[in-house]
């Protein structure tokens, strides 16, 4: 084949560059869209998204990034499927150090909304700050089930603290392009408790100081604590 072709890093091109998408699926000539999967799924060039969630997404059931091709970076990761989320399936070429220690730099700067604040002990701050994992939620300890709890304040969080010798208030921040989805991404109670569900764990950061420019996620409660005001201090 004589013929070349330039994609950008969604698969956009102009109408008369050809046919050949930039997966190497042939482009469906009535409605634009590239196939993933032998039909599987759709992908749309022009929304740079697919045109329906991924039932094998962890997302499936409302969350974050349903419709999103390769954690919306075609350009570091593949997902010839249209399937995989999963960072640890990285493009075959690996950029130069110094734009993976720009991008790290980039990725820390966007967590700017601030859920609210943990109480733990120091030495879990290495664990943590390496990002949200199930060993931090015990679905049998906690009033709202399942998840990371987060205090409205650092007085609050405090309380947790202080069962530790070595107790530590800590920020927890979501980022801030993101919102989360109540009842999917967390829960909320009458207290102005936040839980961080499961599938949110990837979009929430726990740091050790506040950075600049944090503004308040200002997350509404949920369930039956939805638009209920919290209790007379």
């Amino acid at each position: 084949m004589d013929t070349k072709n330039a994609y950008a890093p969604y698969g956009y091109h102009l109408p008369d560059q050809g046919v050949l998408g930039f997966n190497g699926e042939q482009l469906d000539p009535v409605t634009e869209h590239y196939h993933l999967g032998n039909g599987y799924r759709a992908f749309i060039p022009s929304l740079m998204r697919f045109n329906s969630p991924d039932s094998l997404s962890p997302f499936d059931q409302g969350g974050l990034n349903a419709y999103a091709y390769c954690q919306g970076d075609p350009v570091n990761y593949q997902d010839p499927s249209g399937h995989s989320l999963w960072k640890r399936l990285m493009g075959v070429a690996k950029p130069p150090k110094r734009v993976e220690v720009l991008a790290a730099v980039a990725n820390k700067g966007v967590f700017t909304k601030l859920v609210g604040w943990h109480g733990t002990s120091r030495k879990n701050i290495p664990s943590l700050a390496k990002g949200l994992s199930p060993v931090y939620s015990e679905p049998h300890r906690q009033a709202q089930g399942q998840g990371f709890y987060v205090a409205p304040t650092p007085e609050h969080a405090k309380t947790y603290a202080n069962a530790y010798d070595d107790g530590v208030v800590l920020p927890v921040l979501v980022r801030k392009d993101l919102n989360l989805v109540p009842g999917v991404g967390y829960k909320k109670d009458v207290f102005d408790v936040v839980a961080i569900l499961p599938a949110a764990f990837e979009v929430v950061s726990v740091r050790e100081t506040v950075p600049s420019g944090v503004t308040p996620a200002e997350l509404p409660r949920t369930g039956i604590f939805a638009k209920k005001p919290a209790p007379a201090k």
